[in-house]
């Protein structure tokens, strides 16, 4: 998750940072859990697509979870940021969303892996 600090002038405090990063952290949980109530696969889907075109440590998580074989160490997670942590728990959701589709999770892979 990147944060803008703003320039040198700006006299940010720590308590602002904290603020700002917990309702980023409440407004991502609040997706995910719209998605996961709404059983919305597609909506699922297209924010799984975004964290494994950002994040290379998703990518491979990703590819571990539809192949069913670890590329990735789950002690990794510690260093992904709250947005990610959400997005890999979304991962781990997928097959349990009504209507889901291997076909679109096998489309998926095929993109993670053109990232390298």
């Amino acid at each position: 998750m990147s944060i803008d600090l703003g320039d040198s002038k700006d006299n940010i405090t720590h308590a602002d940072l904290v603020t700002k990063v917990y309702h980023e952290r409440l407004s991502i949980r609040r997706v995910v859990e719209e998605i996961l109530d709404a059983n919305d696969f597609t909506r699922a889907l297209k924010i799984v697509k975004q964290g494994v075109r950002d994040n290379a440590w998703l990518r491979e998580a990703y590819i571990s979870y539809y192949r069913g074989r670890l590329k990735v160490s789950l002690f990794n997670v510690t260093g992904l940021d709250w947005i990610n942590i959400e997005v890999f728990g979304l991962i781990c959701s997928l097959r349990k969303i009504q209507g889901w589709s291997d076909q679109d999770l096998f489309e998926l892979e095929s993109f993670a892996k053109s990232l390298g």
